[in-house]
């Protein structure tokens, strides 16, 4: 079973931090009247709930796992100029 498909990796590596700086990013969602950030479509029974929850889980899971690797990986390079010509 897949995720949500709500939650991303933003990851990136630069001077500042040449092994490498992740963000978890909302990559889908909406909105309510209030303008509350809604990452879940409505649920009407705790059953409902508990699995959009697990979903969301698996998304987190799934973005350590990458993350992992990125890290990994931008350890194992040079570090980038600091003053990029």
């Amino acid at each position: 079973m897949a995720g949500s498909g709500h939650l991303g990796l933003k990851f990136g590596r630069d001077g500042l931090f040449p092994g490498g700086a992740a963000h978890v990013m909302v990559q889908r969602h909406a909105e309510d009247e209030d303008g509350s950030i809604l990452v879940s479509p409505e649920c009407v029974s705790y059953v409902e709930l508990e699995a959009y929850v697990n979903l969301l889980r698996k998304d987190l899971d799934g973005l350590l796992a990458s993350a992992k690797r990125k890290f990994q990986s931008a350890a194992s390079l040079p570090p980038p100029p600091l003053f990029p010509k």
